[in-house]
């Protein structure tokens, strides 16, 4: 037998993904920023904000992995719509010059009051086994939990959520969201032999897990990093483009070398313009 190098048609999706990836999504009410750029780094919200040319795009592999987790989504969402009536769906707020959309807001009489408030707030991340196992504390290779246990969602991910709670809460009085579920699904299962020996019970959990976040978690977190947010949409209005700096995992601010090793300036869309421009707060070309 043959293996082909070049795929004509089992690569058929994952070229139109990638298609569909160069088409720039909007923010969701027109303004600069959004709230998923929470923990990024303030040059590339920079250089989003003002329509940069984007001279590293996205690879196929990575609209792959970021269209199946569009695709899980949506459908998702449908399921939730059958099971919970009062769902709503990409529930948008905007807070100065930044917006974004909810995954779900579902009222508590729909869920359970439990929760408290009036409303949870529902969002959903789809992610590879690393971070995966992560979250939910698995040594996979060895079939074991990790000595840590689960570290749960990333303070990304919480911060981003909490940026929309507080948004919707801000433009509807009469929402109150005091919990926000995370949801988190890898794209491969635990098998069903290591599932036994760690003592996963429902197969749900062999590659889906939920959290569910209290306020007096997620708020500090939104609040810390929308105020990080507005200034850099300050200097973004004065002419100028923010620095290189973004949040770690533990949520310290770090400022990012493109010729090191950060991730962030890896998958950076606009590494190549961001090195020519060096760092620092730089002046924006043809603004006076």
């Amino acid at each position: 037998m043959n293996q082909s190098n070049s795929p004509r048609l089992t690569g058929a999706l994952a070229l139109a993904l990638l298609e569909k990836s160069k088409v720039q999504k909007p923010t969701a009410r027109g303004t600069n920023m959004r709230y998923s750029s929470s923990f990024g780094c303030g040059r590339q919200m920079g250089y989003a904000a003002i329509g940069a040319e984007i001279t590293e795009p996205m690879d196929v592999a990575g609209a792959w992995a970021t269209g199946l987790g569009t695709i899980i989504h949506e459908l998702t969402q449908a399921e939730i719509a059958k099971r919970y009536p009062s769902a709503q769906f990409e529930v948008s707020s905007q807070t100065d010059d930044i917006s974004g959309s909810c995954d779900a807001l579902i009222s508590i009489h729909d869920i359970g009051s439990n929760f408290g408030g009036t409303h949870v707030l529902w969002e959903l991340k789809t992610m590879g086994l690393y971070n995966f196992d992560k979250q939910v504390g698995w040594n996979r290779a060895r079939s074991t939990h990790t000595n840590n246990g689960p570290a749960g969602p990333s303070l990304k991910a919480i911060a981003q959520a909490g940026m929309n709670a507080l948004g919707i809460e801000r433009e509807d009085p009469e929402v109150r969201i005091e919990t926000i579920i995370m949801g988190a699904i890898a794209l491969e299962a635990l098998s069903k032999n290591k599932a036994a020996k760690m003592f996963v019970g429902d197969d749900l959990n062999r590659f889906i897990a939920e959290f569910e976040v209290p306020r007096e978690e997620w708020e500090p977190l939104a609040l810390d990093e929308l105020g990080r947010m507005k200034e850099y949409s300050k200097v973004i209005v004065s002419g100028f483009l923010p620095p290189r700096v973004a949040r770690d995992d533990d949520g310290e601010l770090k400022e990012l070398n493109p010729l090191g090793n950060d991730w962030m300036c890896s998958y950076c869309a606009y590494r190549t313009t961001c090195l020519d421009d060096g760092a620092g707060i730089i002046k924006i070309e043809g603004v006076e």
